[in-house]
Order: structure tokens, then C-alpha cells, then sequence
């Protein structure tokens, strides 16, 4: 049986289009070990930087705690019209509170607040005059152990260079800076 020349060439023309879709719907071996490869590649560089943001929001989230919660304090010793301790320990299992209690001491439960370290974060001082402690006025400013107005910084650092200082000044005002960590004024 012969075919007339046209219906001949429509058959094979449907049949090469059909053949060239369906080896469109997959992917080749080789296309798919190039792109798994790919995404290794860039899972391997990713996995340090994950690491280096979340220690700086440790950093970033164990200072504002304290920073706020200093603030907390001081506007407690105005409203209440009485003095009100801030305690704190330095070092790694660092912690700090306060209470109008004396001797509110953060590793107990004589605090009022009480929060523990951050992991991966240590707490320094920049001097070790304050006994690890500050007494902050009905007035709102801040006196030492020894009842004399003092300054105070309170470093938060994470691992590697991450630092946050904490400042509260003898007039009883706060504030955060880090050289190292972005979205602070830089320190002095």
C-alpha cells in the first residue's frame, strides 16, 4: 500500500515531536551530579557563616537582655523611691539579677531577676571594682559598693572578636556599642 506523499510526512513529524518532549521531561545523569555538586559546594561555604551569626546573635540577644534589664532596675529604684541592687558574675557561667535586697546575689534565688549565661558567651568587666555588683539610686544614679558615684562597662563577648560593651554611666544612663558587631555606635 502506498500513502499519498503528505500523510506520510505528518506521521513522522507528530512522532519526532512527541520523541523530542519526552526526552524534555527528564534530566540526564551528568545534569543531575553537576547540580547536587553544585549545591555541596555551596552547602560547605555556608555551614561556617551559620555558625558566625548565630554566635552573634548570642552576643546580640545576651547584651540588649541585659541592657534592658538594667533599665528595668534603675526605673524600679525611682518608682519604688528605693535603692535596688544589680548584681552580676563574670566569666563564662556568667549570670546577673537584681532585687532591693542587699545582698541579692544572681547565683541564688534572692533576685527579683535572675537570668542565667548565654552559651558560647562570657561576661567581663572593665575593672574589677564593683564586687561584682552596682547599686543604682531612687535618683537613678549609680553609686559603687563603696557608696561613690561610679561608671560601669560590662563586656558581652562571643567566640572570636565579638564584643558588646554595656555602659551605664554615674547618672544612671545606658548604652550599647561594639566595634566588632554591626548595628551599634562604634565603641570609643
Amino acid at each position: 500500500m502506498v500513502c499519498s506523499g503528505n500523510r506520510g510526512l505528518k506521521v513522522n513529524k507528530t512522532f519526532i515531536i512527541k520523541m523530542i518532549k519526552i526526552r524534555q521531561l527528564g534530566f540526564t545523569l551528568i545534569e543531575m551530579m553537576l547540580t547536587l555538586s553544585l549545591v555541596a559546594i555551596i552547602a560547605v561555604a555556608a555551614v561556617p557563616m551559620m555558625g558566625d551569626l548565630i554566635n552573634t546573635s548570642q552576643v546580640r540577644g545576651a547584651a540588649e537582655h541585659m541592657y534592658s534589664n538594667i533599665q528595668l532596675a534603675r526605673s524600679e529604684a525611682v518608682k519604688s523611691n528605693q535603692p535596688m541592687r544589680f548584681s552580676f558574675t563574670s566569666g563564662s557561667g556568667w549570670c546577673y539579677g537584681f532585687s532591693t535586697v542587699a545582698n541579692c546575689n544572681c547565683g541564688t534565688q534572692a533576685c527579683q531577676s535572675n537570668t542565667g549565661a548565654v552559651s558560647n558567651t562570657a561576661l567581663s568587666e572593665d575593672s574589677s571594682t564593683y564586687s561584682s555588683g552596682i547599686n543604682l539610686q531612687p535618683n537613678g544614679s549609680v553609686l559603687n559598693n563603696s557608696n561613690n558615684p561610679t561608671n560601669l562597662t560590662l563586656k558581652v563577648q562571643g567566640t572570636g572578636s565579638r564584643v558588646i560593651k554595656i555602659n551605664l554611666s554615674a547618672l544612671g544612663q545606658v548604652s550599647l556599642c561594639s566595634s566588632t558587631v554591626s548595628g551599634y555606635s562604634s565603641c570609643p
